[in-house]
């Protein structure tokens, strides 16, 4: 139909920014570190002799930074195509969340964070990939963890969410939290507010809950 083809067209239009936004964004976050080595090797050639055995060890230490920078950047592009063949089966919800709580739990201690979540009330089943749950909850809960940093009683709770026909899950926390303008840029690769973040990982995580048929939506006060 004339609709579906309109849609059709919006969204290979929308995939192609998409693209064009992230080689963009690859360009730029691979470009600096890439100019600042190139800047650093060269005034080291053109003062060898006269710089001193710590000055050198100094510019090396910046150029293996750089190099350090260039390596996250390309391990958090590896997750783009790491799940590109899903395993999705069904598994027991609550199974699997004091599963995954036992994984995460002693991290989070060791943060000093207190994590808990809420036990369904039921055996509940559903359909995904438990690599990919894993994953995107990871990069939740990161991000969660992040937006702890300074507080005095820093806590994450899970909690699910049982409806007629869905199952959700409610992730808290009582961090700093975002401004609307934060909000609106969540989704958007390289956008970020972190001074060592790449703006990728919620981009991931919507991907991994997309290719399960899994939504993800935000709420947050500054």
């Amino acid at each position: 139909t004339e609709k579906m083809r309109l849609e059709s067209i919006a969204q290979a239009v929308n995939t192609m920014d998409n693209i064009g936004l992230i080689f963009s964004g690859i360009r730029h976050e691979m470009g600096n570190p890439l100019n600042s080595i190139k800047m650093t090797i060269s005034v080291m050639q053109k003062n060898w002799d006269s710089f001193s055995k710590e000055t050198v060890c100094s510019y090396i230490e910046r150029i293996v930074a750089e190099v350090a920078r260039m390596e996250y950047m390309l391990k958090s592009l590896k997750n783009f195509s790491m799940y590109e063949k899903f395993d999705i089966k069904p598994l027991d919800f609550g199974a699997y969340l004091e599963n995954f709580m036992d994984l995460v739990s002693r991290d989070f201690k060791e943060k000093k964070i207190t994590i808990s979540f809420a036990s369904l009330p039921r055996k509940t089943t559903v359909f995904m990939d438990p690599r990919a749950m894993n994953q995107a909850l990871l990069n939740i809960l990161g991000n969660a963890a992040d937006a702890l940093e300074g507080c005095p009683s820093p806590q994450i709770r899970l909690v699910p969410k049982l409806g007629d026909e869905h199952i959700g899950l409610e992730i808290g926390d009582n961090g700093c939290g975002m401004s609307p303008e934060q909000q609106k840029n969540l989704f958007q690769p390289f956008c970020t507010s972190k001074a060592h973040g790449n703006g990728l990982g919620l981009v991931i995580t919507q991907k991994l809950l997309a290719k399960m048929n899994i939504s993800i939506a935000i709420q947050s006060t500054a």
